[in-house]
């Protein structure tokens, strides 16, 4: 498959909604087989909502393409060895975000850390899902979300990792921590039930791969089938762990036997990938809130707002939910500026991570993090939460530092060139002194 089907936000938002249009379609039932999940609902109104948001979004796409081809010259930056003095700063700034995220993580997991005793407990009572139900309820608020920052030197170090004319020794300390970063996102989700974590990590490292390649590159079929099933493996365990777990526990069927392999197959379906698109068709048949923020970050943060599970028509105990259905709910008929908004952005920023491909740059770095929401919006409203708000604002804030510092070196080494008033303001002052001196 070539490079850009994977990169290009248009192809990705085409395959990923049309996939979760043809599961709904497929497999979602009118009567469900597990507890707490919804009947398919099906409304003329909620159809024609979600095709419009999903045509404004693409539309979006393409506009913003147009936009920079338009505005900026689309030259690539020509491929060349990064200076050490660069690749020293990104791995201070990488280590840095690294310290930051894993003491949010001490914060998030603090429970367990003061009682580890507690998820064997969880585990013995077939109650898995409960170790993640009780550390979320007792996060802090800025301080447990900062252990979402942790894509961002796990995006730096893929770079290192993928860059072809890279050094072998920062290539190889890059390699062992940014599998040391896989690792423990493998590890949060299994046992807090946090299971997009593994997914933005790999986001993470495939965009970065692909952005090391040249535009003509491949991605072989064989390398999209293991990546798929990697991420397939690490869901399919983390359900294992918690709804099979319960499933085998309650009904007194063998963790790996049939019936369970059943039932978490029909939890992922009618609970989440299915489901996504159906509890987003609820909300797209009915009244929004215009609430605006009760879906973002600050939904959390400010507190007071209406959830969407107050919909009379709710009946799911699955709160996970299409973007373009939070976006209605939030937002109305507002929601399609905002849909062709967001999908202009998201066009503007593969054009600049294309220009910048082959390039470890902070231009790149920003497209890296952007990327895992190509592939999370279909559950999350992941441009508005903390997951991409938080490394967002701390690169913004990194490329604020590093313009200034640039600047103030440019002024220092720049010649003092007296401007013509300056000149003329001196000539003046030489001509008073003459006439001082000669009287």
């Amino acid at each position: 498959m070539r490079k850009h089907y994977m990169l290009d936000p248009f192809w990705i938002i085409s395959g990923l909604f049309g996939l979760q249009l043809a599961l709904w379609w497929a497999f979602m039932p009118d009567v469900p087989t597990i507890y707490g999940a919804a009947p398919r609902y099906i409304s003329f109104n909620a159809i024609l909502n979600f095709s419009l948001l999903w045509i404004c979004l693409l539309v979006g796409v393409l506009l913003g393409k147009t936009i920079y081809q338009t505005l900026w010259k689309d030259e690539k930056r020509q491929e060349k060895i990064p200076p050490a003095a660069w690749i020293r700063f990104l791995f201070s700034l990488a280590a840095f975000s690294l310290l930051l995220s894993v003491i949010g993580e001490l914060i998030y997991i603090r429970e367990v850390i003061l009682n580890p005793g507690m998820i064997k407990e969880a585990f013995d009572a077939g109650n898995m899902a409960n170790v993640g139900v009780e550390i979320k309820e007792l996060r802090i608020v800025g301080l447990s979300s900062l252990n979402n920052l942790f894509i961002v030197p796990a995006a730096i170090y893929a770079m290192v990792v993928f860059h072809p004319r890279m050094d072998r020794t920062a290539a190889g300390k890059a390699r062992l921590r940014l599998i040391i970063i896989g690792a423990v996102s493998v590890l949060h989700a299994l046992l807090f039930s946090a299971r997009m974590f593994p997914v933005y990590f790999i986001s993470v490292v495939l965009a970065s791969y692909l952005l090391s390649k040249p535009d003509t590159f491949r991605l072989s079929w064989r390398t999209i089938l293991r990546t798929v099933g990697i991420i397939g493996v690490i869901i399919w365990t983390g359900e294992l762990l918690r709804g099979g777990l319960w499933y085998a526990t309650t009904t007194g069927f063998g963790l790996f036997s049939a019936d369970t392999q059943k039932h978490i197959l029909d939890l992922l379906i009618q609970g989440y990938f299915a489901a996504d698109l159906n509890n987003a068709l609820v909300l797209l048949g009915y009244d929004p809130s215009y609430q605006f923020l009760s879906t973002t970050l600050m939904g959390d943060t400010i507190g007071g707002f209406v959830g969407y599970s107050l919909n009379p028509y709710w009946t799911s105990s699955f709160g996970t939910v299409n973007v373009l259905g939070l976006w209605w709910f939030d937002w109305g008929i507002f929601a399609f500026a905002m849909s062709l908004i967001i999908g202009a952005l998201l066009g503007i920023a593969y054009k600049v991570g294309e220009r910048f491909s082959g390039d470890i740059s902070l231009a790149a770095l920003t497209f890296i993090i952007i990327y895992p929401g190509l592939w999370s919006i279909t559950r999350i409203n992941y441009y508005f939460l903390t997951i991409f708000v938080l490394p967002f604002v701390f690169l913004a804030c990194v490329g604020i530092a590093v313009s200034l510092s640039r600047y103030q070196r440019r002024e220092i080494r720049r010649p003092v060139m007296p401007t013509d008033r300056m000149a003329f303001k001196r000539q003046h002052q030489r001509a008073e002194f003459r006439q001082r001196s000669g009287s």
